[in-house]
Formats: C-alpha cells, sequence, structure tokens
C-alpha cells in the first residue's frame, strides 16, 4: 500500500503535467506550494494551493489548483499495525523505517515531530503519526504499535579478528602486496571446498596440504593455514558484503606476520560455495 507515492509537491507536479498541455513540463524544483486551505463543501478533505514558480526558471505568475488530500484516519480506520525496531530518539527520525516496514512512502514534511528518546529496550507505545496541517499529502493520523529493540552486538559483528591499525586510506590491498580480495570472492569454491574447508571444530584450515597446493596452482605459494590466519566458515546472510547467490562463505584474513616476509599478497580471501545435497 503505498498512499502518496513521492514526496506531496512531486506528486501534485507530476498531476499538473499529465492534465494540463503545457509548453514545457513543470520541473517539481522549479515552484513552491502554498500550505493548503480547506475548500467549502461537502468534502473535508478537499483543499486549495497555490503553484509559485521560483524566479528566472521557466514559468512566472501564479495559480491556484485544488486537489484531495488523503484521510489517514479513514485510510487506516481501526488497523493498529505493530512494529518492533530501532529508536532513534525522534519519529522523523524513525520515519524511514516505520514507512519501510508498512510498505509505504512517509516524508517528514507530513508529520508532526514526537520525542522518543526516553523509550527503553522492548518498552512498547502507541505512537500517533499526526499530519501537519502545512501537508500537502496527507490529513488526519493513525496509530502504530511501536515496541523498541536494541539488537545485541555479537548478532551484528560478525567479523571479530580485527586488523592492524592502517593509515588512513591504506589497506590490506594496498601494502605493496597483490591483493587477494578480488581473485576469491569471483570464484565459485564449491568443486574445490574438501581443499579448501575450515576444521570442524578449530578455526583453521582442515588440510593445510591440500589447500597451499590449491592455492599454489593459482599462483599464490606458501598459503598460510596455522592459527595466525584464521578462517571462519558463516552463512552469506551473516557477511554484509558476501555474495548471496551462495549458501555459505569461507572468510580468512591473510596476512604474513613473519620477520622475514615471504608472501607478496595479502588482503581478506572469500571462498564462497553452495551447500550439496
Amino acid at each position: 500500500m503505498i498512499l502518496v507515492p513521492g514526496k506531496g509537491r512531486d506528486v501534485l507536479v507530476d498531476l499538473i503535467n499529465q492534465q494540463n498541455v503545457l509548453p514545457s513540463p513543470l520541473n517539481p524544483d522549479d515552484v513552491l506550494f502554498t500550505t493548503p486551505k480547506f475548500v467549502q463543501g461537502p468534502l473535508p478533505t478537499l483543499v486549495r494551493s497555490v503553484v509559485v514558480p521560483i524566479p528566472d526558471t521557466t514559468y512566472e505568475g501564479m495559480v491556484p489548483v485544488e486537489y484531495e488530500r488523503m484521510d489517514l484516519t479513514s485510510a487506516f480506520g481501526d488497523i493498529r499495525p505493530r512494529i518492533n525496531g530501532l529508536s532513534n530518539g525522534n519519529l522523523h527520525s524513525m520515519l524511514p523505517y516505520i514507512g519501510q516496514e508498512l510498505g509505504i512512502q512517509l516524508d517528514v514534511d507530513d508529520f508532526e515531530q514526537v520525542d522518543y528518546s526516553w523509550l527503553g529496550e522492548n518498552e512498547e507505545v502507541n505512537i500517533p503519526l499526526v499530519a501537519l496541517t502545512t501537508s500537502l499529502s496527507y490529513i488526519g493520523q493513525f496509530v502504530i504499535r511501536f515496541t523498541r529493540r536494541r539488537p545485541l552486538l555479537s548478532e551484528v559483528v560478525v567479523m571479530r579478528d580485527l586488523d592492524v591499525m592502517l593509515h588512513p586510506g591504506q589497506t590490506l590491498d594496498t601494502l605493496n602486496k597483490r591483493p587477494i580480495t578480488l581473485f576469491t570472492y569471483s570464484e565459485d569454491w564449491s568443486e574445490h571446498y574438501a581443499k579448501v574447508r575450515k576444521h570442524p571444530f578449530y578455526n583453521i584450515v582442515n588440510d593445510g596440504n591440500a589447500m597451499r597446493a590449491l592455492m599454489a596452482s593459482f599462483g599464490y605459494s606458501n598459503w598460510p593455514v596455522a592459527w595466525n590466519n584464521p578462517m571462519f566458515d558463516y552463512s552469506t546472510a551473516q557477511v554484509p558484503e558476501a555474495n548471496k547467490d551462495y549458501d555459505r562463505v569461507l572468510v580468512q584474513v591473510i596476512k604474513d606476520i613473519a620477520n622475514v616476509q615471504t608472501m607478496d599478497y595479502s588482503g581478506i580471501a572469500y571462498f564462497h560455495y553452495n551447500l550439496t545435497s
């Protein structure tokens, strides 16, 4: 359900362009709309606004237009949607999330601002979304039943083995090393899974000799397989940057920590693979 598909100003400009043959279509950035005023009559939603061109644009002068705003009270009726989400301190900062959950577009220009910084963890509250009198799109209000949640940090931070601090703008892939990330990320490692898989109990490569032989065939000799370069096996859903075309991904941070460095490559290796039935 999309009540008003976009900002009120943009929708009104589209309607004007659709219903009038203009020498040049109106651009939403080139006009302003005055605060809507109720028009006397049987329709409480009917309002009039004046279209005012911005100076030095295509048009000059001004013209009133009449249209009906969406009545939120009638649209939602007794429906009180339940939403579990993050509280960012006030209603305006929550609108994008609320709109996404409801499947509608909500804009800060249309709703009164309310402070919700006091809302506690798992606390539930009725939140009225009240249309501003200046809203071009809506009149009325509707209510959601909102429960604040705070996700566990351990759920969202899945990469816990961090690297050394680097100079600004510098990454592992820029330290005079060949980047390993692009190569491993673009390959399908399903057929090589037996050679690249993680140990069933420890965060290391299961078969170091097989892994080294395989990577050497791709031009990466002396591939690290010990504890200093741990490997982790994740569902791709747990790793934001992972390729979601695959079921799982093995992630290994590749770095040469020896005093005499022999590896000419570094970076984060991503071994994507699909589960077999």
